[in-house]
């Protein structure tokens, strides 16, 4: 059984895509947007398919999900959405007035209060210049002005992080600002760290490979022979890799028949670059993954044409939490392959561990789903236990 989407476009539908689609058709801009006025017809009341509207540059500064953005359309007076076999297609109920009227010259020539709110449209959903190149030339070379690519949108915290660096958030400023943006606990002195780290360090220093515990860290010398010069292993160096499996199982696996080896490892710069290596690897699969969850998610399954991904929405009245009856529901109702979620959450915070854990892996193995979990703030966890 198939669950109906309408619950989950709702929940998707964003005030500032619903904005700015019914910019794209507004009289005001086509009375200035040749190249769309071309493709609508001389009356603008043409139909388009809305494939092209989802691949204009400010529509995938915003999404990239074609479902929102018909959704989306279906929700703005004046247009009109039709479904011709697999393709969707948008038109203007009234046609575009043969003259333009004089309070749309008076707003741009004045620059009035609402020349300020067309701006201010195009600002909302971009970082972008707020006077985007013509759809038409945007068209010929694509949205960067780079024949064949598109403009990738940051991620919010992202996004802040740079416009604060601009203004001057660094290290050694971070103390005089409020990090909103970011989940990275503030590192502390050197005598602060976990036990096994500082009890390394002074090994390192016992052997002269370190001149102290405390930093600034600086090596003498660095060796390079001949290893060195070829291609490294796609997977990270075999040592390297042996070691942190060796670090897991002493660390998770003590006393268990199964052990992790180098083969179970690699070594990625990254969790982004780590989950697009997976996806990569994916068969034609459904990929559920859960709303809310890390943002990046759905951008970059959106670039992959063998994973049909399905967004989950999480009840916020239930702390936005799932029970196994509903996860077992989920995959089996929607016939998914493989499961995606960070864990702990982010944004939520929620976190799956101990026997509700081993509960998510057996109903996985029973259902034959593959669960990913992205645990990059594993190390942050405040239990009761811990």
């Amino acid at each position: 059984h198939f669950y109906p989407y309408i619950d989950i476009l709702e929940l998707m539908a964003d005030l500032r895509l619903e904005r700015q689609l019914g910019y794209y058709f507004s009289d005001k801009n086509l009375f200035k947007d040749e190249w769309l006025v071309n493709q609508l017809g001389d009356d603008c009341t043409g139909w388009l398919d809305v494939s092209v509207v989802a691949n204009f540059k400010r529509v995938q500064q915003i999404t990239s999900d074609m479902d929102l953005v018909v959704n989306c359309l279906q929700k703005i007076d004046g247009l009109e959405v039709t479904k011709e076999g697999t393709q969707f297609k948008v038109r203007r109920s009234k046609p575009l007035p043969s003259m333009r009227p004089p309070s749309e010259c008076d707003a741009e020539g004045t620059g009035g209060e609402q020349a300020l709110d067309d701006r201010d449209l195009q600002a909302y959903s971009t970082v972008a210049p707020d006077e985007p190149q013509s759809q038409s030339a945007a068209h010929e070379t694509g949205s960067m002005g780079v024949s064949g690519f598109r403009t990738v949108p940051k991620t919010g915290v992202i996004y802040v992080m740079d416009e604060a660096a601009k203004a001057g958030y660094c290290a050694a400023t971070a103390r005089e600002w409020a990090n909103l943006g970011q989940g990275s606990p503030e590192t502390t002195k050197a005598k602060n760290w976990p036990t096994n780290i500082r009890k390394r360090l002074t090994e390192l220093v016992e052997k002269g490979k370190l001149t102290s515990e405390t930093g600034p860290f600086q090596f003498d010398s660095l060796e390079v022979n001949e290893e060195n010069l070829h291609y490294g292993n796609v997977n990270g160096d075999l040592a390297l890799r042996r070691a942190v499996a060796k670090f897991y199982n002493e660390t998770y696996r003590k006393g268990r028949a199964s052990q992790y080896t180098a083969d179970n490892v690699a070594i990625v710069g990254g969790g982004r670059l780590a989950l697009t290596r997976l996806c990569c690897a994916m068969d034609n699969v459904n990929l559920g993954h859960f709303l809310p969850d890390y943002t990046a998610y759905a951008e970059m399954l959106s670039q992959f044409k063998t994973i049909n991904s399905i967004p989950i929405p999480l009840d916020p009245e239930n702390n936005f939490r799932i029970t196994l009856k509903e996860l077992r529901r989920e995959i089996v109702g929607r016939g998914l392959s493989v499961l995606l979620l960070s864990n702990p959450c982010n944004p939520t915070g929620q976190l799956i561990e101990g026997e509700e854990l081993k509960n998510w892996v057996r109903t996985a193995r029973e259902t034959q789903c593959s669960l990913v979990l992205d645990e990059i703030y594993s190390r942050y966890i405040y239990t009761q236990r811990m």
